[in-house]
């Protein structure tokens, strides 16, 4: 119980499955979000906000990738774009087995189109 609230991994898995379920009906990105804030925090906390090694990098840029997506889903666009921002940001210049940049970068651009047609003309 206790590894669950404090490890980043765990918590980015769990968050990660409240927003993708299959069924739209079972996602739950309300209880998603703050795991995934607590996710990001925590693994902030140990590592920093732009960690060095590429593994603290990819879990990171993975924490606020799961945390942009509970925010779209929610729609708060605007956090949810400069989340996953951060997460294209992090994952570039990573080895592409660690971190998948074009995913996150169409992810991104589907947010920042979402908050356009929000917007209006």
């Amino acid at each position: 119980r206790v590894l669950f609230r404090s490890d980043p991994a765990t918590l980015n898995a769990l968050a990660w499955l409240l927003v993708t379920r299959r069924d739209p009906a079972a996602r739950d990105p309300a209880r998603a979000t703050p795991l995934a804030r607590r996710a990001v925090h925590r693994l902030e906390e140990r590592r920093g906000r732009a960690p060095r090694a590429p593994e603290d990098r990819a879990l990171l840029s993975a924490c606020l990738d799961t945390l942009a997506e509970a925010l779209r889903l929610t729609g708060d666009l605007d956090e949810a774009a400069a989340a996953q921002r951060r997460a294209v940001d992090l994952t570039r210049g990573l080895d592409p087995e660690a971190g998948d940049l074009a995913a996150l970068e169409a992810r991104l651009a589907a947010i920042e189109a979402a908050a356009r047609a929000r917007a209006g003309p």
